[in-house]
């Protein structure tokens, strides 16, 4: 045989089988493309008992490289099974919405579905997909099995394993459909990865798994939300969130005012605390993600928070805001918070926390400085069931005040009381005149020539109409030095003849004194509508104070 006819039949067989080839590409795909559709159809549609339908644009095979692409995908509600259903009260917890420009699937083998009715593929990608949840209120109906809607039920007796899901860059909103209690967030940015899932008659019922995946992640990164009439930013650097461990990871969460103190005042027009708080990291264990989307409730077993740093600043010089703050107290604002929730137990350590007030006389700030905060915070709840177990929502933490004095406070809350019933224990020992006058001078226009602190002891209980308690306070050398201000510059000056006889006739320079014994003294004090729990607090702790330090 010549080698032209040689090249010629080999050409020829290429030919051949490329044709063969292209053929069965054809086939295969024009048998596939039009299952795959149906196959999604039958699952959403039986899957939610007609209440969901899946629309794509376009749906392409490759046999050879494994590869099936669906543009222009919708998940979409049936508007007429959505309303009979609503009539009836038989929607779920929560519906969702979704968008994918679309969803590709990679390393698909082929054979395996054709031959072994077996969908096996390395990985699902969905890409510029937008995710809407909405919830909608009623009588809980905790999700139950049903074997008839389980998704192998719907698909066998196919079974389905794919390597791996990725969803990138996602774009995620929520409602929980509560005007009463509006809840509504969105998050441009959100990641989730599912792997190893397989759908087959082992993993029906497979506790281990969530949504057949071995591991289900969901991670977000820079979120950033205004919050509070827009006046602060609520950002959150990333999270993650593990279902099979149920653990969430929050790194560089803050909420800042978006404008300066001097354009934050002037929009507000009025007194109120201007806040700001950063938190580096944040662990949450025993974390139900579906809980709370589903049911509107955040349970968490554990949380810790590292080095939360809380700033907050009061600026007495602008006219009050006029509005009670009655039912405001830390226990009422939790009952009326939008979601169920329970958090037994939250740690804290390396945090620190300063209050700073521009005085309406001195036109000064005065900073109270808390550093080296830690302590644990138990029973965080305002549901009913937990409440009836454990009424008492409890805060204990310790820490350094200016600069170097230890400090302590355990504060209880009573949640079954609607008038805010509390109780306060409160300690600090060890603060010498320097410290302390750095806060005089600006808010009380006073200077401490002299005074070691002891230690100060407080009991106090009360609700929103008032507090009482017990202080007890043993210091030495009282010494103060009352102050005026200029009439033009502002700046503060000496009144020496008033200190001089507020020392020698009003003030008693020791508790205990000499052979006389420990003076101590019940405070009382009648809640100002305006204000708020911490100014009831400190207007107590003042009565107590004042009833021992001065002579008349």
């Amino acid at each position: 045989m010549t080698t032209g006819k040689r090249l010629y039949i080999t050409l020829s067989v290429l030919v051949f089988v490329a044709v063969l080839a292209l053929l069965f590409q054809w086939g295969v795909r024009g048998y596939l493309q039009p299952r795959i559709g149906a196959l999604l159809q039958q699952i959403i549609v039986r899957g939610s008992d007609s209440l969901y339908r899946f629309d794509q644009a376009s749906c392409t095979v490759d046999v050879w490289t494994g590869t099936v692409a669906l543009g222009e995908c919708r998940l979409s509600l049936d508007s007429a099974r959505y309303e009979a259903r609503r009539v009836s009260g038989a929607l779920p917890p929560l519906t969702v919405e979704m968008r994918f420009k679309e969803i590709r699937v990679t390393g698909l083998k082929v054979w395996t579905w054709l031959l072994h009715k077996r969908v096996d593929c390395g990985r699902l990608t969905l890409v510029g997909a937008e995710v809407s949840l909405y919830r909608h209120p009623g009588p809980v109906r905790r999700a139950t099995p049903n074997p008839t809607n389980d998704l192998y039920a719907l698909i066998r007796p196919l079974s389905v394993r794919v390597g791996e899901v990725l969803l990138g860059d996602v774009r995620v909103s929520y409602d929980n459909g509560d005007s009463a209690r509006p809840f509504r967030w969105a998050f441009e940015r959100c990641d989730l990865r599912l792997r190893d899932i397989l759908v087959d008659s082992t993993t029906v019922s497979d506790s281990t798994r969530i949504a057949y995946a071995r591991v289900f992640t969901v991670g977000m990164k820079k979120v950033s939300l205004l919050v509070g009439k827009q006046l602060y930013r609520l950002t959150l650097g990333a999270l993650v969130y593990d279902f099979e461990d149920r653990e969430a990871k929050l790194s560089d969460f803050s909420l800042r005012p978006v404008l300066d103190a001097a354009a934050f005042y002037k929009k507000v027009g009025h007194q109120e605390d201007r806040y700001a708080v950063r938190i580096g990291e944040t662990r949450l264990a025993g974390l139900n993600i579906s809980e709370l989307l589903q049911y509107n409730s955040l349970h968490v077993d554990s949380a810790w928070l590292d080095g939360p740093e809380v700033d907050i600043f009061h600026d007495r010089t602008l006219p009050p805001s006029g509005r009670s703050k009655l039912g405001n107290f830390p226990s009422q604002l939790l009952l009326r918070v939008p979601l169920d929730i329970l958090v037994r137990s939250i740690r804290t350590e390396g945090g620190r926390i300063r209050y700073g007030e521009k005085d309406a006389r001195t036109k000064e700030v005065g900073t109270l400085a808390f550093d080296e905060v830690r302590g644990r915070v138990t029973n965080v709840t305002n549901v009913a069931d937990a409440i009836r177990a454990d009424p008492w929502w409890q805060i204990d933490l310790r820490g350094v005040f200016l600069g170097h004095s230890p400090i302590t406070g355990l504060f209880k809350f009573d949640m079954r009381n609607p008038s805010g019933r509390f109780s306060v224990d409160a300690s600090l020992q060890s603060l010498d005149a320097p410290a302390l006058d750095s806060v005089m001078r600006p808010l009380a226009k006073a200077s401490m020539r002299s005074f070691h602190l002891d230690r100060l002891d407080a009991h106090i209980t009360g609700d929103e109409g008032g507090a009482k308690g017990d202080v007890r306070l043993r210091y030495d050398h009282l010494r103060v030095e009352l102050l005026k201000t200029g009439p033009d510059s502002g700046s503060l000056s000496k009144k020496p003849l008033l200190s001089f006889l507020v020392n020698r006739i009003a003030v008693r320079e020791d508790n205990p004194s000499g052979t006389k014994p420990e003076r101590t003294a019940p405070a009382v004090s009648t809640r100002d509508p305006q204000k708020s729990f911490f100014n009831l607090i400190w207007k107590t702790l003042y009565d107590g104070v004042r009833k021992i330090v001065l002579k008349v």
